[in-house]
């Protein structure tokens, strides 16, 4: 306070400053602290003092005014109580902006800038197929593969689940380690989904001979006499194969290399 004349002559007190742990500040004067930066304003014939922004790494920001920090920008606001604070407003992926409820695609995955318990978090959503988006637990093919979106907490993943069947005009899956007969009676043979590393195998497992009301599994490299006939399980370009022989020449059967199961 300073001790001044009006027009009329008369003394009276008249506000020239705001005092801050012992500094005095005076009209339009700001000062700032960690957070946020002050003005001594004029209010009348009195001075207030008002927050006026906010601060980040000595850097003054208006109300209004957005800011980064890390991968989020951050915007410097006043609340509806009149209290001052900063909010997420916005991500930054890769140099790019997305402002909250956006979403963006990388690689195999695609991701949501969102909220979670007040915090603003790069979220993945989803995965990335073919230019197309995926959500947790959509599949997809690759040639005989079948591929599933896995979306955790901690850990998205293209996941291999399984196999494709090709039966005539039908696709069928299976899942990984599923056996099933396949092939045309009488010749059939049970088959499974396996995986190789990063993909799958579809194996042929044993051979399957299915004649009137009976069902016969041979294992490879054996054989069985069925009515008048032997029916071996032998190995074709690496794969089980069925043949047949008169039941009374085994010799035939010996020279395949196979033995009675």
């Amino acid at each position: 306070l300073m001790c001044a004349l009006d027009k009329n002559n008369i003394l009276y007190f008249k506000y020239v400053g705001c005092i801050v742990n012992g500094t005095v500040y005076y009209s339009r004067d700001t000062w700032a602290d960690r957070s946020f930066w002050y003005i001594c304003k004029p209010l009348g014939e009195t001075l207030v003092m008002e927050v006026g922004g906010c601060v980040y790494h000595d850097q003054r920001y208006q109300l209004g005014e957005e800011f980064p920090k890390g991968d989020f920008f951050f915007q410097c606001y006043r609340k509806a109580n009149g209290a001052t604070a900063i909010r997420p407003v916005a991500c930054i992926h890769k140099g790019q902006r997305y402002s909250i409820g956006d979403t963006f695609e990388e690689d195999k995955f695609w991701y949501a800038c969102t909220i979670e318990a007040g915090r603003a978090v790069k979220k993945c959503v989803g995965c990335m197929h073919d230019h197309q988006r995926l959500m947790d637990g959509d599949r997809y093919f690759v040639d005989n593969a079948i591929y599933q979106c896995t979306v955790r907490k901690d850990h998205s993943n293209h996941q291999l689940v399984g196999c494709v069947q090709k039966d005539q005009n039908r696709v069928i899956e299976r899942r990984l380690g599923c056996q099933w007969i396949d092939g045309v009676p009488p010749h059939r043979f049970l088959r499974k989904c396996s995986q190789n590393d990063d993909n799958v195998l579809l194996q042929t497992i044993s051979c399957f001979y299915q004649v009137g009301e009976g069902s016969y599994s041979i294992s490879p490299g054996c054989f069985r006499i069925i009515g008048d006939k032997g029916i071996a399980c032998v190995s074709r370009n690496g794969e089980p194969a069925i043949e047949e022989f008169p039941s009374n020449d085994l010799y035939k059967a010996y020279y395949k290399g196979v033995r009675p199961c």
